[in-house]
């Protein structure tokens, strides 16, 4: 995930297929499933949609009520694809049915959040298609709050993981003044023996 977001999409795969080396290895149908979504996503960045949807709809079996959060991430994917298709009514079915799993859950709440907001944006540009302004200003609005929420969020922790480094070269510091003042010492002592 970290390679797909950093755009190097064939790094990303690379780590995806060995990720499903270990899924049929040890016949993981609930990764199998988030694996072969996210690899669809892969496939649908490099615009090879067909692809992409044979492998959410063929492969992907996760179980709405076992991973809710891939689960609409998955059907997102499907509403983008949808909607890069022209196929205007199924991407608004698609992400109608990922809104609904997202907001009748509450596992992994930060997860569910970057979900949500993808999920928003999603809902917003399907209502902008059908021209359907109160809902696309709806859904836009409640994107903008919710990526401003986790900006906040993401700030105050590189905030914080900031504030831990400082205090960690200060302690360094100290430890190494103190060593020193050690030293010091020792040769002092060993200088008044000698």
């Amino acid at each position: 995930q970290a390679y797909k977001q950093l755009g190097q999409l064939d790094s990303a795969m690379i780590n995806y297929q060995r990720s499903m080396e270990f899924v049929n290895k040890y016949n993981e149908s609930t990764w199998r499933g988030i694996n072969s979504v996210f690899i669809a996503e892969i496939y649908f960045l490099r615009k090879d949609y067909e692809t992409a949807k044979r492998l959410i709809h063929d492969e992907y079996k996760v179980k709405y009520t076992d991973q809710p959060n891939f689960s609409a991430y998955g059907l997102r994917l499907l509403a983008r694809i949808d909607l890069a298709q022209g196929r205007y009514d199924s991407a608004l079915l698609h992400i109608n049915q990922a809104l609904q799993l997202l907001r009748n859950h509450n596992s992994f709440p930060l997860l569910k959040a970057n979900y949500l907001e993808l999920a928003y944006q999603t809902a917003a540009d399907v209502h902008r298609v059908f021209d359907h302004t109160d809902s696309f200003y709806h859904y836009s609005s409640l994107y903008a709050t919710l990526h401003d929420s986790l900006e906040r969020v993401a700030t105050r922790s590189h905030t914080k993981m900031a504030r831990l480094r400082i205090e960690n070269a200060r302690n360094y510091q100290t430890i190494h003044e103190i060593r020193r003042q050690k030293e010091a010492e020792e040769q002092k002592r060993n200088l008044i023996i000698a």
